[in-house]
């Protein structure tokens, strides 16, 4: 599946938008409310192949695990050198 076939529940049964969670190229997770914030991560990220994972109720982004690990890590090296919250 790719993040333009991802569907997006507007309200849930409690009248809360819904929204769906997807990986970024960093350890951020962009939440999609509705198809202009879809329209928006399209441009700035690609229409890329999408994989759902349950456990976290997030979308991953198998393209995107190089980038992901790049940046934990240099996050990790920063954490030790200057500490982290």
């Amino acid at each position: 599946m790719i993040v333009s076939n991802i569907i997006i529940n507007y309200v849930d049964n409690l009248n809360h938008r819904g929204y769906v969670r997807i990986e970024t190229k960093s350890d951020a997770i962009r939440c999609l409310c509705d198809y202009t914030d879809m329209a928006n991560y399209i441009d700035e990220f690609g229409d890329n192949e999408v994989v759902y994972d349950g456990d976290y109720r997030v979308y991953r982004v198998p393209a995107f695990a190089d980038a992901i690990a790049k940046y934990s890590k240099a996050k990790a090296k920063d954490c030790a050198k200057n500490g982290c919250e």
